[in-house]
């Protein structure tokens, strides 16, 4: 697994907890385009919807990434990784 994939892992678990307040995923989410210091987040909601992801290198979460509008189909790219951070 690219180490990149690795700070990913703890933003699935919140994006799943952020989208049961008001939608539900009904594909996703999962990691695609993967590089040591990007990867695309996709994911499928029953509702349109934001689409922003909370992530950091520890529980704080202090990092936000969005997409301008809504729709059921998201994607949002984190770009700006060091290679190898866990």
């Amino acid at each position: 697994m690219n180490k990149s994939y690795q700070i990913i892992l703890s933003c699935i678990s919140l994006l799943i907890g952020f989208t049961s307040l008001s939608q539900n995923i009904t594909r996703g989410p999962y990691l695609q385009k993967g590089t040591e210091t990007s990867v695309v987040v996709k994911w499928r909601t029953d509702s349109n919807t934001s689409s922003i992801i909370e992530y950091s290198t520890d529980t704080s979460y202090n990092l936000i990434k969005s997409v301008a509008g809504v729709d059921t189909e998201h994607e949002v790219e984190i770009t700006g990784l060091s290679p190898g951070t866990k």
